[in-house]
């Protein structure tokens, strides 16, 4: 029996790899940069650039994350917004700081609001 839900998220390491993996059809590219941690974020600029290569109207999505974070809630929400803003569909972020599920949440509710 064949599993249509199965999908493939490749982390390309540099411009040339995110053309490979554009081509080759990955449903996610997942944008990060690796020197600053599991959910390392990567500059603006390449967020952007890998956007641009992705086909319009495509069902392709750039994912980028913005790293591993302190509880700090405004410094979350706007490197996610910049990021939102410079081609990312989807947005990841590490939760390093919240000491709790109260401080978490608040951290994401802000990150959420950010991005509306």
């Amino acid at each position: 029996m064949q599993n249509n839900n199965i999908k493939l998220l490749v982390s390309p390491k540099n411009i040339e790899e995110a053309k490979v993996t554009i081509d080759a059809g990955a449903d996610y590219v997942d944008c990060k940069n690796p020197k600053e941690g599991s959910l390392g974020a990567n500059f603006p600029w390449i967020i952007n650039e890998i956007k641009k290569l992705m086909p319009k109207n495509n069902k392709q999505l750039l994912s980028a994350a913005i790293g591993d974070f302190p509880n700090l809630p405004g410094s979350a929400s706007l490197a996610a917004f910049g990021a939102a803003c410079s081609g990312a569909d989807i947005i990841k972020v590490g939760l390093m700081g919240p000491q709790n599920k109260k401080e978490g949440i608040y951290l994401m509710e802000n990150v959420i609001k950010a991005l509306k």
